[in-house]
């Protein structure tokens, strides 16, 4: 009589080792172009002019508990063999690109001076043409 291994234990240890040398970028990426970076930049960080309207940082740490708990989620999956491990990580990264996008739109303080609102013809400090938060992006690497 012999004895078949049907554990999966080498497939789980070989896709656990794939999803942990995976690694999620998000926010405005270099291939955004130089205008949306430095758009990005003024309005990420403030300059002498603009106040620091954070989208990205603070979208993220809004979120960080949602984004985890998809994540663990995910691996759930992955170590169930219902998901690959690359599968789970573009996942991830499209989730968390929705929330820092949902987080950016809804921004509203510091509201926008007076001047500014006349010229854009809304109030909403981050949204005028909708480009530099459809620029907001993922990248999986690994």
């Amino acid at each position: 009589m012999s004895v078949k291994d049907t554990s999966n234990v080498a497939e789980l240890l070989k896709r656990m080792d794939e999803l942990r040398n995976k690694t999620i970028e998000v926010g405005i990426l270099s291939d955004a172009g130089g205008e949306i970076i430095d758009r990005a930049t003024w309005n990420e960080f403030g300059t002498k002019n603009i106040p620091e309207r954070s989208f990205i940082r603070a979208g993220y740490d809004t979120n960080k508990s949602k984004i985890e708990s998809q994540g663990e989620k995910l691996v759930n999956s992955v170590v169930n063999m219902a998901i690959t491990p690359n599968r789970a990580a573009e996942t991830l990264g499209e989730v968390a690109k929705g929330m820092i996008q949902d987080f950016a739109v809804n921004l509203s303080d510091p509201p926008n001076a007076e001047s500014t609102i006349r010229q854009k013809g809304s109030d909403n400090p981050l949204v005028d043409t909708g480009e530099m938060i459809e620029k907001i992006n993922y990248k999986v690497k690994g």
